[in-house]
């Protein structure tokens, strides 16, 4: 838990430092002959994709079997946690606690992409770069996602995880964004 802590304080620190940069960058009075630079989010490092064998007891490593699960949960009239595809190494159910902490690196990450102006109206309508840089961030804090075929995990989360987000984050006044130059050639 102290370790994703620090995780998110870290990643915090990033998005404060690029804010800095980029509002130096923006509001620069002097003149040079350099043309404005662009901002631009910066996309962690993506690890190695896994492979099946290393992780054997690892559960719903396909979207095919995670939605066999839920179809036959469905028969028997069972329900099911939406983010139950998310399991440890084992295949055990990972605790709530640890979705907790899923969602607060989401959050920074969701938090970037509004920043940078690159967060979609709705998760289905993505651009890659986006989904780029949350795949990244929550590959590198998150084993779970690391354990599928495709990066699927990472693109269910995220559907189900942004609305949220979306709906308390863009609030007026909650968050700000960064001020791009566009540069006109006539």
């Amino acid at each position: 838990m102290h370790v994703i802590r620090k995780l998110v304080t870290e990643l915090k620190e990033e998005v404060r430092e690029a804010r800095n940069l980029a509002q130096c960058s923006c509001h620069n009075d002097s003149t040079n002959d350099r043309a404005p630079r662009t901002p631009s989010i910066k996309i962690p490092q993506v690890l190695p994709p896994t492979k099946r064998g290393d992780f054997p007891d690892t559960r719903f490593w396909y979207k095919t079997e995670w939605a066999e699960f839920e179809a036959q949960a469905k028969n028997r009239n069972e329900q099911v946690d939406k983010l139950y595809f998310l399991c440890d190494e084992s295949g055990a159910a990972i605790s709530k606690a640890h979705h907790d902490e899923m969602m607060e690196v989401a959050k920074v990450a969701f938090n970037e992409l509004y920043y940078w102006q690159i967060d979609p109206f709705t998760w289905t309508k993505h651009t890659e770069k986006a989904f780029l840089h949350i795949s990244a961030t929550l590959r590198a804090c998150f084993p779970e996602f690391c354990w599928c075929e495709g990066d699927w995990k990472t693109q269910e989360f995220a559907k189900i995880r942004y609305p949220d987000w979306s709906h308390h984050y863009r609030d007026p006044g909650t968050l700000t964004r960064e001020c791009i130059f566009y540069v006109f050639a006539l």
